[in-house]
């Protein structure tokens, strides 16, 4: 393989076989070694001089009579299993445990290697014309695993980092909550049957709980059939691959941001993904979900709590925010919305693997953040975007553990950045640490110079 990789040939297998005409017993061909290459890509006076090199090292072995044939042929992988689910809240049925299973943002992920290490996909882009996935090169790479070497794809020789839809904890965890409530459900209906017993039970409340009860029985049919349908074929993590990494870079503090002391943190990665699990004829792109941990309205009234400040208000009535654009270095320093009390700020929003949808406010003065040594990353001082959780009577973190990778939105749909960590003294507080987008997008571009934030249209960015 070394032999063939010097001279250019773009390998794929490389398979000795006896050769046979269909039908017959006795080969025609007793040895011959047939080396697979990727479709026009091999000229002949190349494959002359490599079948030349392979017969010569053959010779080295007594292997004279062997014959060398290229063939071009593709390496796939079989048992994968099926494509992730489309997601449209309004039309389907139970989306919230739907989601877990789609392509909606944020899509929860992990190494096949290691899916019990998990992280988020935060956004899509395109790199020619193959989807991609942004998530942190800390959930693509564990530093814990594979060092802080970075990596990057670029030859079907290389092996394949495999990533899938839903590591080991968030498969068992959606599975758990759908099993949940379908014995709430099955509770509720015992109960509504038990006061259909009533012999002074009027009419009319008859009518509303046998109604009810029919309702309920139709959302745990669909509930249990959703459940049936992932724990058949998607209960194996090598089920649910839908990619590999692609780039991952190094972790460490870029160079100094304009006048500051300090860079931002290089902590990002791109998971090539398989068009096969996308269903590229209904991808509909970058669509954040919220209507998980939130009833109709409530996200807006969070988002748009000062009556003086209802620029773009939203409803979301399908419990998507569909990612359209970016906000700028501008918007992070001179906060564009008010809080109840009139006070700038900027709100945001994610959704992670581990904390679904959550709300926060972004500060507009930047942290620094210091990451001390460990697994192959230097001591880190950066500068990060800190958010904090917002909202009464909402969870105190903005983030927690396995969110690391996801997209951080405003309430217009721009995408702020993605999470890399956080830090809080107690259970209570917390910090979430943002790299913005603006700034990862300018070291994408130096990578791959063609890549595009899907579904590829110009943004404005800054």
């Amino acid at each position: 393989m070394n032999c063939l990789d010097d001279l250019g040939v773009q390998l794929t297998c490389i398979n000795p076989f006896a050769w046979a005409n269909e039908g017959d017993e006795k080969p025609f061909c007793e040895l011959l070694v047939s080396v697979g290459v990727t479709p026009r890509s091999l000229e002949y006076t190349l494959a002359v001089s490599a079948a030349a090199a392979v017969k010569k090292i053959l010779a080295s072995i007594n292997l004279t009579t062997v014959e060398v044939a290229f063939v071009e042929m593709v390496v796939t992988r079989q048992g994968g299993g099926p494509p992730l689910l489309p997601l449209d809240p309004v039309v389907d049925h139970v989306p919230e445990y739907r989601k877990h299973f789609s392509y909606r943002l944020g899509m929860p992920i992990a190494p096949l290697s290691t899916p019990h290490l998990e992280g988020t996909g935060g956004l899509f882009l395109k790199i020619g014309n193959d989807p991609v996935l942004l998530t942190c090169a800390h959930v693509a790479c564990p530093p814990l695993v594979f060092g802080n070497t970075g990596m990057q794809y670029i030859s079907k020789t290389q092996p394949r980092q495999s990533i899938v839809a839903l590591g080991t904890g968030a498969y068992n965890h959606a599975i758990q909550k759908m099993m949940g409530e379908i014995g709430k459900i099955a509770g509720n209906i015992e109960i509504l049957n038990a006061h259909l017993q009533c012999p002074d039970l009027p009419q009319k409340r008859r009518e509303e709980k046998e109604a009810e009860i029919t309702r309920l029985t139709r959302r745990c049919n669909r509930i249990d059939a959703l459940h049936t349908k992932v724990t058949k074929f998607r209960s194996t993590p090598e089920l649910r691959s839908v990619g590999w990494v692609l780039y991952s870079s190094v972790i460490k503090a870029d160079a100094k941001v304009g006048n500051e002391e300090l860079g931002y943190t290089q902590d990002w990665a791109l998971v090539q993904l398989d068009p096969r699990m996308l269903n590229m004829e209904t991808f509909d792109g970058n669509k954040l979900f919220v209507g998980d941990n939130f009833a109709l309205g409530g996200l807006a009234r969070l988002m748009w709590p000062n009556p003086e400040d209802r620029d773009g208000y939203d409803l979301y009535i399908d419990d998507q925010i569909p990612v359209r654009d970016v906000v700028p270095a501008e918007d992070i320093i001179h906060l564009p919305h008010l809080d109840a009390n009139g006070m700038p700020t900027l709100f945001v929003v994610m959704n992670g693997c581990t904390s679904g949808t959550r709300v926060g406010r972004a500060n507009g003065l930047f942290s620094a953040k210091r990451t001390f040594p460990e697994h192959g990353i230097d001591k880190v001082d950066s500068l990060e975007i800190g958010v904090i959780a917002y909202g009464k009577g909402q969870p105190s973190r903005f983030s927690d553990k396995g969110d690391s990778g996801a997209g951080v939105f405003d309430r217009k749909g721009r995408i702020l950045g993605h999470i890399n960590g956080g830090a809080g003294p107690t259970d209570g507080t917390d910090i979430t640490f943002v790299s913005p987008f603006w700034w990862t997008h300018q070291r994408i571009l130096e990578v791959y110079p063609n890549a595009q934030v899907y579904p590829g249209r110009e943004w404005t960015l800054h």
